[in-house]
């Protein structure tokens, strides 16, 4: 479980700044957290609210989504503090070794490791890849309609398989986090699409440009140590950066697994809901349950 960061010695004007070794483990913490603590409140939640065909059911969903979101909320902090803090002790280390140098060189460091957005990016390219090699479903994603087109040509079967499970593991994606009203990538293709289609255009190959970015992070770590004499120094920065490094992927998957899954998870309870007040004659549509207010 993660816990405000207070463990940072950041020491006197003439020492620099430490980690204390709990914090060096933030990675495996989110995951733990993740299935432990995250995932399980959204299918309790979902298996609460499956029906809603009753003016008590829509009740007891209706309260159970503030309870929902405070305690979503309430893990979110606990998650993004740590990261942010074993980032600025990092930077502060790295910039007191190296004052002629910038935040960004310091985060530049970081990069080169794979979060949930960059491996949704990795199968779509793999799928552009599929494309490129079978013309008629390049073709097909190239349509005017290209779900439509899909539909329609046989040799697209197992691609279409591919798409589905992708959107099974990635699908909880939306334009505009914390938003309800945006349709999820589960609910709607179409920009899962466009992308795939946008990495044929380029040629895209996601491995290729990973190599090349982990090889220029490393290189620039190797020189970073390099330039650093001292060997106690050295290791203060390179406890700091492992730990900060470690850390790095939760600031895109906290996004995935909070700022975009929550309201995705809860839209279909809310679309549910407005269908029974359509259905009794208090919406004209779904949508405008979006618009409601208390």
């Amino acid at each position: 479980m993660f816990s405000p960061p207070q463990a940072f010695d950041c020491g006197g004007s003439e020492s620099a700044p430490t980690i204390d070794p709990k914090f060096s483990h933030l990675g495996q913490a989110f995951q733990r957290t993740v299935r432990e603590e995250i995932l399980p409140r959204y299918e309790a939640f979902e298996k609460a609210t499956e029906k809603s065909e009753t003016v008590n059911q829509a009740i007891l969903g209706l309260q159970h989504l503030p309870r929902l979101y405070g305690e979503i909320f309430e893990i979110h902090m606990r998650v993004v503090l740590p990261i942010f803090a074993v980032q600025e002790v990092f930077e502060a280390i790295y910039l007191r070794r190296f004052p002629d140098r910038s935040s960004a060189d310091a985060h530049a460091l970081l990069s080169g490791h794979l979060n949930n957005f960059l491996q949704a990016d990795r199968q779509m390219a793999e799928m552009a890849r599929t494309a490129i090699a079978q013309e008629p479903i390049r073709q097909a994603l190239m349509a005017q309609k290209p779900w439509a087109a899909l539909l329609e040509e046989p040799v697209a079967n197992g691609f279409m398989r591919e798409i589905d499970a992708f959107k099974e593991v990635y699908g909880w994606r939306v334009g505009t986090t914390h938003d309800f009203y945006q349709r999820s990538w589960r609910e709607d293709l179409t920009p899962v699409l466009a992308i795939i289609r946008q990495f044929i255009e380029q040629d895209y190959r996601f491995e290729r440009h990973w190599e090349e970015t982990v090889a220029k992070q490393k290189v620039a770590l190797e020189a970073t140590l390099t330039a650093i004499a001292d060997p106690d120094d050295r290791q203060r920065l390179l406890q700091a950066y492992h730990a900060a490094y470690d850390a790095r992927p939760i600031d895109e998957d906290h996004h995935f697994y909070i700022d975009a899954m929550l309201p995705a998870r809860v839209r279909p309870f809310l679309l549910r809901l407005a269908a029974w007040l359509v259905g009794q004659g208090l919406l004209s549509m779904l949508d405008e349950i979006f618009l409601l207010t208390n």
